[in-house]
């Protein structure tokens, strides 16, 4: 695995698109490990929310964008519209699109990578993830 586990992330989820099995176990488990980039309208002071915004399909579905890494989210934000980023947990960031007005997560918007995650997915993949918190009886 590599330092911060973005590549297997990739690997999984191109996994769970193409339907493989156990891919959806592989993704939950990263999850918990993998760290990735989302844009931020400005970088809040502590305690306030984070501002990120929605990317809207032409079918008016509304999508959460995050990207594998800076370089990524610059080829999508070459505009400058949205400079700030910031680095969080992937299973919070999946958490925030099942809380939120969202229909998913747009994953690499701007290539290389461009996945869309949609609820189905993020639910069972955070229940996944999240079964690993609970203390065995």
């Amino acid at each position: 695995m590599t330092d911060d586990g973005v590549d297997e992330f990739v690997r999984a989820l191109s996994r769970v698109h193409s339907g493989a099995i156990g891919a959806l176990v592989e993704l939950a488990e990263l999850l918990r490990k993998v760290r990735l980039v989302v844009a931020v309208r400005n970088l809040p002071v502590p305690g306030e929310p984070i501002a990120i915004p929605v990317i809207k399909t032409d079918d008016g579905k509304a999508l959460l964008p995050c990207f594998s890494s800076e370089s990524s989210l610059l080829l999508w934000s070459a505009r400058g519209e949205f400079g700030e980023f910031g680095t969080l947990p992937a299973l919070p960031i999946f958490e925030e699109a099942l809380a939120g007005p969202f229909e998913g997560i747009v994953f690499d918007l701007a290539g290389p990578n461009r996945m869309i995650i949609e609820r189905d997915i993020l639910l069972s993949a955070v229940h996944l993830a999240r079964s690993g918190d609970r203390p065995e009886a």
